[in-house]
């Protein structure tokens, strides 16, 4: 359960799921998707469809692309 965090997070946040990212006693796609509904303020969340829980392996450019959108310019 990720819901205890919410209220704590002040910075942007890039927070990513795999749609199919459902192991049986941890249900990670339910969780992160209830979580990112929590959340207020700068950040993003996203469903990756067609992937499972290592987004790295399975889309890795789709991953690098988002987190140089997402991450400020120095």
């Amino acid at each position: 359960k990720f819901d205890a965090l919410a209220p704590r997070i002040n910075k942007p946040l890039l927070l990513m799921v795999g749609e199919r990212d459902q192991y049986p006693e941890v249900h990670f796609f339910s969780n992160v998707s209830r979580f990112a509904a929590t959340l207020s303020g700068l950040g993003k969340a996203l469903t990756v469809q067609d992937t499972g829980h290592s987004i790295h392996n399975e889309r890795p450019y789709f991953l690098a692309n988002q987190i140089v959108r997402f991450a400020p310019r120095p």
